[in-house]
């Protein structure tokens, strides 16, 4: 699998757009805020899409799958050294955590989805959920 067929794989996945669908009548219901609301709706796929493909950003081109089922996985199916591979763990979590941070004194709900990425460093590490060793 190529790498930049992962974003599209898992933009492809119709569950995580319902954020954005429910934003839409919100967004019209509250013109205040409804760059807002619509941003953060946009930006749960879109994050999650960069997750991964930022897991396989540093894992060599055959060396990897993408699984989905109750988690979006990344498989390694090939031999990939220690280090890349905790790195392409830790990858994610703090690029866009750190863009969640960055984002937070100008917009809180914008923030969110990319905040929340904070959470899966441990569980990238563990191999709960992100990559999984295969």
């Amino acid at each position: 699998m190529r790498k930049l067929a992962v974003f599209g794989e898992v933009l492809s996945i119709k569950l995580l757009w319902l954020p954005l669908i429910f934003a839409l009548p919100i967004a019209s219901l509250c013109p205040s805020n409804g760059k807002s609301f619509l941003l953060f709706g946009a930006g749960i796929p879109i994050s999650i899409a960069l997750h991964e493909f930022l897991h396989v950003l540093l894992l060599p081109s055959g060396s990897f799958s993408l699984r989905k089922g109750a988690f979006i996985a990344v498989e390694i199916t090939g031999n990939v050294p220690a280090f890349p591979l905790f790195v392409s763990a830790l990858l994610p979590g703090l690029v866009l955590g750190s863009v969640g941070v960055l984002l937070l004194p100008h917009d809180a709900l914008v923030a969110f989805p990319f905040v929340m990425h904070l959470l899966s460093v441990p569980l990238d590490i563990a191999g709960i959920g992100g990559i999984r060793l295969g």
